[in-house]
């Protein structure tokens, strides 16, 4: 029974450290990178999604420490300029730099 109500326990903050929300598909507008720590911030053409309650709500942030910002970058590029649609995983429990932190991206 000990076993089972220590696996319960760490299985809740496993889900906790790795929980996400999908935003709907929506077009790039806006990106801005060359920051020194590597970060890449943009807007989507859709109502901004705040799963994390983050104090900034104006952009998505990639962050360097959890997600290939140069990747990143690169499909928010192609997306903007074939003019495709894209799809975020964010984070809702952590923000960067008071932005919501984008984990993933897919491209339609």
């Amino acid at each position: 029974m000990k076993r089972l109500i220590q696996f319960n326990i760490l299985f809740l903050m496993s889900t906790t450290a790795i929980a996400e929300e999908s935003t709907e598909w929506a077009k790039v507008t806006e990106i801005w990178s060359g920051y020194s720590n590597g970060q890449v911030l943009f807007k989507l053409d859709i109502p901004h999604e705040n799963p994390n309650n983050c104090s900034a709500s104006t952009y998505y942030a990639v962050n360097p420490d959890t997600a290939d910002t140069n990747k990143f970058l690169s499909i928010l590029l192609l997306a903007k300029a074939a003019n495709q649609s894209v799809r975020l995983m964010l984070s809702e429990t952590q923000c960067h730099y008071k932005y919501p932190s984008a984990l993933r991206i897919g491209v339609k």
